[in-house]
Order: structure tokens, then C-alpha cells, then sequence
């Protein structure tokens, strides 16, 4: 298995185009989509740096290796928002006596925990002060 490129190169160089690629990620994270952010990092580093970046390669980088603490979070939010909506749907069942649908308190529990997590994460201080 080999390294990972961006790791490699995301704290070592003193290129300002590295540096702004990387704070372009931290900044959009959250607010622009994988695939679009991807994609500009692409066509940013593959000609600076002579490389064949793909759009995995980068998606990998940010949701699996990147510890900036504004992607971590953003990452564990999405996380959270398909559990929730997952959950969501489980917490509604047909009952077989009545045939009736009716709440899986359990389900509604863990349902209503992640979204106390989602709102959580959302009121800390790095999630709503802009990125520097």
C-alpha cells in the first residue's frame, strides 16, 4: 500500500499554491461538495505539481487522513446526518397484530440522540466563525 500524495505534501511545501489549495479545502468543506472540491484540487496541483491526482484520491485524503478540525467535523456531521435519517426510518414499524404503524421507542431514542449530536456539533464555535 503505498502513501498517501497529499499527505506528503501538505505540510512540506512552501509553495503559496499548495498552501492556498489546502486552506481552500479547510474553507469549503463544508459548504461546497466533495465532488466539486475534488475536482478543483485537481486541476490545481496536477499541472503544478506534474502529478495524476484522482477525484478518489483526494476524497480519501480529506474524509480519512486530514485532522483540521473544521474537516473532521464536517466529516463526522455527514456521518451523522445519513445515521439520523437511516434511523429515522427504522423508527417507524408495522405492527403485526394490529397492522397498525407504530414508534419503536428505541429507534426514536437513538434517533433523537444524533440529532442532539448533529445539533451539537453545529453550535460549536469553529463550526460557526468562518475559517481563517
Amino acid at each position: 500500500m503505498s502513501a498517501c500524495r497529499l499527505c506528503q505534501i501538505s505540510g512540506s511545501s512552501e509553495q503559496p499554491a499548495i498552501k492556498e489549495t489546502f486552506r481552500y479545502i479547510t474553507d469549503s468543506v463544508g459548504r461546497v461538495h466533495m465532488n466539486e472540491i475534488s475536482k478543483q484540487v485537481c486541476e490545481t496541483l496536477n499541472p503544478l505539481l506534474n502529478m495524476d491526482l484522482t477525484d478518489e484520491e483526494v476524497c480519501k485524503h480529506i474524509n480519512r487522513h486530514m485532522l483540521e478540525p473544521r474537516v473532521v467535523l464536517n466529516n463526522m456531521l455527514r456521518d451523522l446526518v445519513q445515521m439520523a435519517g437511516t434511523v429515522k426510518k427504522l423508527s417507524v414499524v408495522r405492527d403485526k397484530e394490529t397492522d397498525t404503524q407504530v414508534v419503536d421507542t428505541k429507534a426514536m431514542g437513538a434517533y433523537l440522540k444524533t440529532i442532539d449530536q448533529i445539533t451539537a456539533i453545529y453550535k460549536m464555535e469553529i463550526m460557526r466563525t468562518p475559517a481563517k
